[in-house]
């Protein structure tokens, strides 16, 4: 009987030291997107730059898409790709390794340009249906539009 008692508060006690194992883990930040990268999560188009500009975004010409999970953005513009990783916290929006693909007209203008948006990117907010991207001095440089999550 004694033994039977030693036994169950040994698996008692190997319980309750793993689900205290399980509690005081901190989940990895690629596990447990923040709230922040799933309101930017999804496909967003470009609905305005405030920098004087001739990109026509009139249609969906110029379309986003952050995925969450492995942090990878993808750009579609009409001669162009670009692709690449974000970060993104609930304050700041950082693209880096930015690569430029397919690119399928001869002037490269647009796909420059919109490199550059994405490297003076620093900060974004979420109004809305709306994406707005800032600069280090919190100036608007974009707006963008959701699509979809």
């Amino acid at each position: 009987m004694l033994q039977r008692s030693v036994r169950m508060a040994g698996l008692a006690l190997l319980a309750l030291i793993l689900s205290a194992c399980q509690l005081t883990q901190t989940p990895d930040s690629s596990e447990v997107p923040s709230l922040a990268r799933i309101a930017a999560k999804g496909e967003w188009s470009l609905h305005s730059l405030t920098a004087p500009n001739r990109l026509d975004t009139s249609q969906l010409r110029y379309r986003i898409s952050l995925r969450i999970t492995s942090q990878e953005f993808s750009v579609a513009a009409p001669c162009a790709r670009l692709l690449g990783h974000y970060r993104a916290t609930e304050q700041d929006l950082r693209f880096r390794r930015i690569e430029t693909r397919d690119i399928s007209c001869t002037d490269h203008s647009d796909a420059q340009l919109m490199q550059a948006l994405l490297q003076h990117t620093r900060s974004y907010r979420v109004q809305d249906e709306q994406m707005l991207w800032l600069d280090q001095n919190q100036q608007t440089l974009a707006v963008w539009d959701r699509i979809y999550l």
